[in-house]
């Protein structure tokens, strides 16, 4: 019992420990603390009397259930406190002129970029453009 006492405190200062998404990338949650994971503690279910299966089974299953809640909690709360920076540090200045839509910009219909590209691979391979029929 002590074992997944243990084992929960440390994965929960692992977890409370990640300072931002990006410190998750390398350790990531399924790295256990001191060489024991969960899986583990799971296969010594086996090997256990049925009294013992029992008391640890439970303990055992709670643990597998909590640590993804806690890991999960603890992403949307370093999501929130990032999007939260970035919205501190990102400024609009209104005397600016606003930006010019993109419907005003104007661009080549795809139809046309293909039938300008079919016509000049055509034109490379030494075929002219007719006047149409």
């Amino acid at each position: 019992m002590t074992d997944i006492v243990t084992l929960e405190l440390e994965l929960k200062r692992t977890i409370d420990a990640a300072a931002d998404e990006q410190s998750w990338k390398p350790r990531g949650w399924r790295r256990l603390a001191s060489g024991v994971s969960i899986s583990a503690l799971l296969a010594t279910l086996g090997k256990m009397s049925p009294d013992e299966r029992k008391q640890q089974g439970p303990l055992i299953n709670g643990l597998r259930d909590r640590v993804p809640r806690a890991v999960a909690a603890r992403r949307e709360f370093l999501k929130d406190a990032a999007l939260e920076r970035r919205l501190n540090t990102e400024a609009i200045d209104v005397t600016l002129p606003a930006p010019e839509p993109a419907a005003d910009i104007g661009r080549i219909h795809p139809i046309s970029q293909v039938m300008d590209e079919v016509t000049a691979i055509f034109a490379d391979m030494g075929f002219a453009v007719g006047g149409g029929a």
